[in-house]
């Protein structure tokens, strides 16, 4: 039986579900009948004939009774266990579904011209932002009593919550869903610790690391979790992988140079970093960047050298290629590696970029003066640049944007077709073929949710 699946108020509606299963239930009937009228002349006697059709009536009421409940079932299934939901399906000019944190502490669900709060206790401030699930179908946020913080996981199906870690004095930042949806990470605050929690919460939050600042990166395969703690090398700092079969970091280089998140290779076989080619060197002096693919058998490529720079790094959401912003004391500049050849994609002080989900383009946000900032989309194919309309980010937004490469939220709708933007009085999607914006509604940040 096919089943057309359309989100609506409250949680879920089944739109299209009645009619199916009342032809089905007309089919089944035309079937029994007619076994129940052999019955019938065989035993019309014994039983009379209105006790019969008493009989034929509670039957047929049991059994459709059997079918609407064995139908509900399935339904269940689907929505509680993740089975493959048809696609939602939006209006060109409409965005897609969106999950927002408003000032007042609402988590609010977006998608089809309606609103559900889904919770009024979440965290919209610093850097707890929250994240969707792979499977889009769940959000990760951190929420907050007068008693507790708490990294919590609910469900945009049925709203159903539950609690992964809570505490009552550390300040959960940074979450991240592991790609098959089965763990999270996130990072404590006030203790600089990393922590491990698998997402149905059916084992303890593991501690797996300390140091400040700590930035990570899942495998593609969710076995590994990549980790730089500490800053330089020189000044004690390390990138390292931890394992989450063995809960032991296996592997440590110990000559990171000053940049941030370290990126894993699409295969899971190695990973991007910044390494210092001299990190016995003095602590308070700058380590000059290269930008390096180390593999896990211990062989290494140096892809770039960008000297005296502070280095942010984003691999492409497709193949290889890897994008980075280096930046300077008198300049700043995006460049991406890809297929052995590095370009100067623009020196145009980007502050922040991510690739667009096909990996064809860039969104790059540059300061137009002190207060506003812009998108600006560069095609890969010839380097043409077009700006889009200026914007005042929200301060969540502002974290976001310093940290764009240690988290894995993309302002990109799926469909590449819209950018998502916070300001600091409404939530906004700009349309790229044109470049309007499109109010959403109030909230201090946003994630798409399909």
């Amino acid at each position: 039986m096919m089943m057309y699946v359309i989100y609506g108020s409250s949680y879920t509606k089944y739109t299209g579900y009645q009619q199916t299963m009342d032809s089905d239930i007309t089919a089944f009937h035309s079937h029994l009948i007619p076994m129940v009228a052999v019955y019938t002349q065989k035993n019309k006697i014994r039983l009379g004939e209105e006790m019969f059709q008493r009989l034929l009536l509670i039957f047929i009421i049991i059994m459709s009774f059997v079918v609407l409940t064995t139908t509900g079932v399935v339904v269940w299934s689907l929505r509680t266990y993740g089975g493959s939901l048809p696609t939602r399906i939006h209006a060109a000019d409409t965005p897609p579904a969106w999950v927002a944190v408003t000032a007042a502490g609402e988590l609010q669900y977006h998608h089809d011209g309606q609103t559900t709060v889904l919770r009024n206790d979440a965290v919209a401030q610093g850097y707890a932002l929250p994240s969707i699930a792979p499977n889009g179908q769940q959000v990760l946020f951190v929420r907050q009593t007068t008693s507790i913080m708490a990294v919590a996981v609910i469900s945009l199906v049925d709203g159903q919550m539950l609690d992964l870690y809570t505490s009552d004095s550390e300040s959960p930042i940074g979450l991240q869903w592991s790609p098959n949806g089965r763990y999270v990470a996130f990072l404590l605050d006030s203790t600089g610790a990393a922590v491990v929690v698998p997402s149905d919460a059916s084992s303890t939050a593991l501690t797996i690391a300390h140091g400040s600042p700590i930035y990570m990166d899942w495998s593609p395969d969710s076995a590994a979790l990549l980790l730089h703690i500490g800053g330089i090398g020189r000044d004690g700092g390390v990138v390292g992988i931890y394992d989450v079969t063995t809960q032991k970091v296996m592997q440590t280089y110990n000559d990171p140079a000053d940049f941030q998140s370290p990126q894993w290779d699409a295969q899971g076989t190695g990973f991007y970093y910044v390494a210092d080619p001299t990190p016995q060197a003095d602590a308070t002096i700058q380590p000059p960047a290269e930008i390096v693919h180390q593999m896990l058998d211990g062989t290494r490529t140096v892809i770039a050298q960008e000297g005296l720079a502070t280095v942010r790094l984003m691999r492409a959401p497709q193949g290889n290629a890897v994008a980075f912003i280096a930046s300077r004391v008198d300049d700043r500049v995006l460049r991406v590696w890809a297929e052995g050849k590095l370009t100067t994609i623009t020196t145009d002080a980007p502050l922040a970029a991510w690739w667009s989900p096909d990996a064809h383009q860039i969104a790059i946000i540059t300061a137009v003066d002190d207060q506003q900032l812009r998108w600006n989309i560069v095609s890969l194919a010839d380097l043409q640049q077009r700006s889009l309309q200026a914007f005042t980010p929200s301060d969540m937004n502002v974290g976001y944007i310093r940290y764009f490469d240690a988290y894995r939220i993309s302002p990109w709708s799926r469909d590449g077709k819209w950018l998502l933007t916070v300001t600091t009085t409404i939530i906004q999607a700009q349309v790229l073929d044109g470049g309007t914006m499109v109010p959403l509604g109030p909230g201090e940040f946003a994630v798409w949710a399909e």
